[in-house]
C-alpha cells in the first residue's frame, strides 16, 4: 500500500496556505490536537497525499438549505445572531 508522499511546502501549496500553517497542523500545542498526520524520516517530514485529501474531506462544511426562520443558535434564529453582531459604524 503506497501513498505519493508531500513536503511540508508541497502541502501548503496544495492548500494554498503558509508553510507555518502545515506546520502547526502537525504540531499539537496548547490543547491544539494535531489535525494533520505526518511521516518522520531522520529531520525530513513528510505527508500522505491520501491524509491531505482526508483533511480537505474533513474540513467540509455541509450546505445549510431552508428558512432562514429555521436556523437557530443557542434558542435565537440564526439571522439575529448574525445581525446582532455586524459592526455598525
Amino acid at each position: 500500500m503506497t501513498s505519493e508522499l508531500l513536503t511540508v511546502p508541497e502541502v501548503a501549496a496544495l492548500f494554498r496556505v503558509q508553510v507555518s500553517t502545515v506546520r502547526a497542523w502537525i504540531r499539537p500545542s496548547q490543547g491544539r490536537r494535531q489535525r494533520l498526520p505526518y511521516i518522520k524520516l531522520g529531520r525530513c517530514v513528510r505527508i500522505r497525499r491520501r491524509d491531505a485529501e482526508a483533511l480537505i474531506e474533513s474540513s467540509v462544511v455541509p450546505v445549510q438549505t431552508g428558512n432562514r426562520d429555521q436556523l437557530v443558535v443557542s434558542g435565537v434564529p440564526a439571522y439575529q445572531v448574525v445581525e446582532a453582531t455586524k459592526c455598525r459604524s
